[in-house]
């Protein structure tokens, strides 16, 4: 609460300048809109809020609220080109209209990452909006689905802060623009792996959001980048993550959640600078498992509780086995290789799967047909429709092993240039014929959803959570 305190604080700082309005006309719908004049020829006019006093603000009792582009005032025609901050502070206004004269950049020079985002969150921190539409001849915005973004749709400026559900950045956005999704009521934002580059405050003070996922593009985040959020539980950086400073990850101060869980993807351990993630001293730090020494090293991460490897175990079961791993940024292409032997000489099958984590192709080996062993029959893999998760790990079923056999495995990273830039060898066991396996039957269909909470594998089926063993989970 006192982070959301000192943003108003912030905000309300940016309009003590402001005197009380210039005039006021009414739309063609009938409301009262507040303009000041901006050029020195009075031929341009912000939209204001009333007084300089933010308290005496006018109240919009509208659903939609249309911003026209030109007034007539006293004889002379005016020109709509700019929103003042807070302008509809103490709104209620759900879709709000722009005119296509609204430019919006004058005073930064750059409304790709600043003024827009800013203006916006000020403007509707009281309201209910959830859809900004946009002129279609404006050359300065546009709107996609009722988020406001620059017209290549390379920076996503602002999201209405009364979405609700799940937000799908749209693919070739590179930027999110300062407050974007300032006090935003969405669950989920999912980014996608065009975004580069996010502004300092462009994720402050989220309402519902409980896990905040980096793609793997980001390579470093900004001097100062603040994340607050009231039900935030998991922060998870990209595997692309090289370097960030005076970087802040914290719940809001009033006690309704902590965070509980921090992944980070890269091999490489980020350098950091001053890293303030709440309750550090007694979290875990999940990282890829040959880079569990390099982080107990490093600045910043060794502070973490504990440091455990991102990758489950393989579950197995008496024919089956669950095989997972995390995927990284600079891959081209993945290889799992099973053996008969430790010593690896008796190779029973490469299965090789592309970046995204797509089998390609199933590699058997043929003198092992002649062997008293079972075949893998088959690779039943997690849809990516059906599994949100999945670009954060490499997921399949293995059926068609024989039972109480333990097997030997290599997983290996392979770059652009098939060279291994990541491996990690293991072993599992399958269970007995006929044996109480205490393996939950669901663990091997490919119908539940499954995730990984915690480094521990969770199945959900009808509204329901089940561990490897098939109790039910809280």
């Amino acid at each position: 609460m006192k982070r959301i305190i000192l943003i108003i604080t912030y905000l309300i700082s940016i309009v003590s300048y402001i005197d009380a309005y210039d005039f006021f006309q009414r739309n063609y719908k009938g409301d009262t809109i507040f303009y000041n004049f901006i050029s020195d020829d009075h031929k341009e006019v912000e939209v204001t809020s009333r007084t300089k006093n933010y308290n005496d603000t006018i109240s919009y009792n509208t659903d939609t609220l249309y911003i026209p582009d030109t007034l007539i005032y006293e004889g002379k025609k005016i020109v709509v080109t700019d929103i003042g901050p807070l302008a509809f502070g103490k709104s209620y206004i759900s879709v709000i209209q722009l005119p296509k004269t609204l430019n919006g950049c004058k005073e930064s020079g750059n409304y790709k990452m600043y003024q827009a985002g800013l203006k916006f969150a000020g403007s509707y921190l009281y309201n209910d909006l959830s859809s900004i539409e946009v002129d279609k001849e404006n050359p300065y915005f546009t709107s996609v689905d009722g988020v406001l973004y620059t017209p290549d749709r390379d920076t996503l400026l602002f999201c209405p802060p009364n979405r609700r559900g799940t937000y799908k950045i749209i693919e070739g956005t590179k930027f999110l623009g300062c407050f974007s999704f300032f006090l935003s009521k969405l669950d989920s934002i999912v980014m996608p792996e065009s975004l580069v580059e996010i502004h300092t405050l462009s994720l402050t003070s989220l309402e519902n959001l409980r896990t905040l996922r980096y793609p793997n593009s980001i390579t470093s985040l900004p001097t100062g980048f603040n994340v607050s959020g009231k039900k935030l539980q998991e922060v998870i950086f990209g595997s692309g993550l090289t370097y960030m400073r005076d970087c802040t990850f914290r719940t809001w101060d009033d006690g309704s959640a902590e965070l509980s869980r921090v992944v980070c993807l890269a091999v490489t351990p980020p350098a950091v600078h001053n890293l303030i993630i709440d309750g550090i001293d007694h979290l875990t730090l999940f990282v890829p498992r040959k880079s569990i020494g390099l982080y107990q090293q490093a600045n910043g991460w060794k502070d973490f509780f504990a440091i455990e490897p991102i990758e489950p175990p393989v579950v197995a079961g008496v024919n089956e086995a669950e095989i997972s791993w995390v995927t990284n940024a600079e891959a081209s292409s993945y290889t799992l290789t099973i053996y008969l032997d430790e010593a690896q000489t008796k190779r029973l099958v490469t299965l090789s799967f592309d970046d995204r984590g797509y089998l390609t192709k199933m590699d058997f080996n043929p003198d092992v047909f002649k062997a008293p062993h079972r075949m893998p029959q088959e690779v039943n893999q997690l849809q990516e429709e059906d599994y949100p998760e999945f670009n954060k790990y490499l997921t399949f079923t293995v059926t068609g092993l024989t039972a109480h056999t333990k097997y030997y495995f290599v997983r290996q990273t392979l770059n652009a240039m098939s060279e291994v830039i990541d491996e990690e060898t293991g072993s599992f066991e399958t269970l007995p014929d006929g044996a109480p396996t205490g393996v939950n039957p669901l663990l091997f269909e490919p119908t539940p959803q499954k995730t990984f909470e915690n480094g521990r594998l969770i199945i959900n089926r009808n509204g329901n959570r089940y561990n490897v063993n098939g109790v039910k989970t809280e």
